[in-house]
């Protein structure tokens, strides 16, 4: 099984070098751990088997980013948009089936934090930005927006508290 998944990420990463070079090696390493259980996840016999792996995942994130502080992560961006209260929700693509973004609602992120109002340095940012614009951007890991392991995997939409956020050059 090692085998086949060294062969499989030595196979990926020489067919995605070109697009991975700016990427910072935390970005990397987690997009790899998601690829990782997206490749044997189906494989697994059963629903606990399945369970361990997403749980070895998010093990595997803690690692790669301590305290879920992300530093210095491309992707671009597929949804921008203000809610009722004013304030900017967001979704930045940073692979294949894979999002961080903030709630949109002020109740979803009622104990989150992850809005971003009118006086954040961030909404002056935001508000020179469109769909399809590529940015740099931190922030801090808060959660999966899915509840069902399999989307945890194959969907992965993580909320985020987004520290900073500009063009990417």
């Amino acid at each position: 099984m090692r085998a086949i998944l060294s062969a499989f990420f030595l196979a990926a990463a020489f067919l995605g070098a070109p697009a991975r070079a700016e990427m910072p090696k935390s970005e990397v390493d987690f997009v790899a751990t998601i690829q990782d259980a997206r490749a044997v996840y189906d494989a697994q016999p059963d629903r606990a088997r399945k369970s361990a792996l997403v749980k070895e995942m998010v093990k595997r994130w803690q690692t790669i980013l301590p305290g879920g502080l992300i530093h210095d992560w491309t992707g671009t961006i597929v949804e921008l948009g203000k809610n009722k209260g004013g304030r900017f929700y967001l979704a930045v693509k940073i692979a294949d089936r894979l999002h961080v973004m903030t709630w949109r609602t002020a109740f979803t992120d009622l104990s989150h934090g992850t809005l971003i109002g009118p006086k954040s340095p961030l909404f002056t940012a935001l508000s020179g930005m469109k769909l399809g614009d590529t940015v740099r951007f931190d922030g801090k890991y808060q959660s999966f927006v899915n509840v069902n392991e399999r989307a945890k995997v194959y969907d992965t939409d993580l909320i985020v508290a987004f520290t900073a956020i500009a063009p990417a050059s």
